[in-house]
């Protein structure tokens, strides 16, 4: 009976809760505990470190490491209009910094995932990749957006067959048709074949711009032609442009010497050197009346 009112009292004394603000004792002393470690300053230094690196400088980039590889993508994408086959070589390189700024990248993989275009079949290019999906679709509505003519009627018919077979047409690939409507020998725009070089004409004795329009069609066509080619064409211009009388003398006269100076190298190297020279007079009748 004692053996029984014993246990009982223990179980009573063992149910009752510790006074409030106080916690029940542990058996162990406190005093013996070992003392805290330090904290570690290696996180710390690491991440002074960072802000620091993100206030160098003058101050008007404030940017944490998280922040620099941070893609921030433009809303959408701003094209300028189709040009006509002539004004197309420098429309391109307009187009290119266009999509390359609006992906928002700090590296360069934006340029190398969009000069595909330029060379690839526009069904290879199906497939965006990781990461990219959202740029292509932006790309596929600013082409939209300024198709017309021609390119318009082949964009358009793209997009037709996409979405009849219940799939959206890629940005990219709207963007190689574009490629290839303006490729030398590909659309009825107007393009810079052989033919058309063959056609070039020197106005008003204007050799700067028969030259610089000389040089935009050679670096359209798909292969260079021979140099016999390209002399009988450009001599056929220039053979009675009487500032290069002298020039065009010795030329003539080379013919029948065999020597190495009848050639096209030598008679375009004649007309630069014209060129260059009557560059250098037309600056200095400029400055000719502020040094008085």
């Amino acid at each position: 009976m004692a053996m029984a009112t014993t246990r009982a009292m223990e179980t009573v004394a063992m149910g009752v809760a510790p006074p409030k603000g106080k916690k029940p004792p542990t058996g162990r002393d406190p005093k013996n505990d070992p003392p805290p470690t330090p904290p570690n300053d290696e996180d710390g230094e690491e991440e002074d470190g960072e802000d620091e690196e993100a206030q160098e400088g003058d101050g008007s980039n404030r940017q944490s490491k998280r922040d620099q590889g941070r893609v921030r993508e433009a809303e959408k994408i701003e094209l300028l209009q189709f040009p006509q086959g002539a004004q197309w070589r420098a429309r391109r390189s307009n187009t290119l910094q266009a999509i390359v700024s609006a992906a928002g990248r700090q590296d360069d993989r934006a340029h190398h995932w969009i000069r595909k275009c330029e060379n690839s079949d526009p069904d290879s290019l199906d497939t965006p990749g990781l990461g990219w999906i959202s740029l292509d679709r932006k790309l596929a509505a600013a082409l939209t957006r300024i198709s017309h003519g021609e390119i318009g009627r082949v964009l358009t018919q793209k997009s037709t067959i996409e979405l009849t077979s219940g799939r959206i047409v890629r940005g990219r690939v709207l963007l190689a048709l574009v490629f290839r409507c303006y490729a030398s020998g590909k659309s009825g725009q107007v393009l810079y074949d052989m033919n058309h070089l063959q056609s070039l004409v020197m106005v008003d004795n204007n050799l700067e711009g028969f030259h610089n329009t000389w040089n935009m069609v050679l670096s359209e066509l798909t292969f260079v032609p021979e140099k016999s080619t390209l002399l009988f064409w450009y001599f056929k211009q220039i053979q009675n442009f009487k500032p290069m009388a002298e020039d065009i003398a010795h030329f003539k006269r080379a013919q029948w010497s065999n020597s190495s100076d009848y050639s096209f190298d030598w008679l375009w190297v004649a007309s630069c050197r014209y060129l260059a020279q009557k560059t250098v007079r037309l600056h200095a009748r400029v400055a000719e009346p502020q040094s008085r």
